[in-house]
């Protein structure tokens, strides 16, 4: 674990309100979001984080009860 003062190695030299996680994905869509960023010069993470919150918009998003 992180010391006192120190963040999770996840939230390290990212901005504030991000966080890094790891997911398995089709190549088929890293491949289309990779030609999409390179071609309109935006970042892969503004591509995914735009596409996550247009879909979850309107989905219930209740909290994952404490175990």
């Amino acid at each position: 674990m992180a010391k006192k003062d120190q963040k999770p190695s996840a939230e390290r030299r990212i901005l504030e309100g991000y966080t890094r996680k790891t997911y398995v994905v089709r190549k088929d869509l890293v491949e289309k979001v990779e030609r999409y960023a390179y071609w309109g010069r935006v970042k892969i993470q503004d591509i995914v984080n735009s596409a996550l919150a247009e879909y979850l918009k309107d989905k219930n998003t209740r909290p994952i009860p404490e175990k």
